[in-house]
């Protein structure tokens, strides 16, 4: 029996924006602000991460028999 195995990979992208805070900004005010900026953010910003990855599914394609091109 001739199969393949397709295995899926879950990757990430990611991007750093540096802001100036108040020095007594509570962590629920920088994610408040985080969230407004992450709300103008289109998507472009963004780069890979190549360090991170997670597996994802692994799925199995059977070859009919006879199948030439597998």
């Amino acid at each position: 029996m001739k199969v393949s195995i397709e295995f899926g990979v879950l990757t990430r992208v990611q991007y750093t924006h540096e802001i100036e805070m108040p020095d007594d900004a509570t962590e629920d005010d920088i994610l408040d602000r985080a969230d407004e900026i992450y709300g103008d953010l289109d998507g472009g910003e963004f780069i890979d991460d190549p360090d991170y990855w997670e597996r994802g599914a692994t799925l199995i394609h059977y070859h009919e028999k006879g199948d030439q091109d597998g």
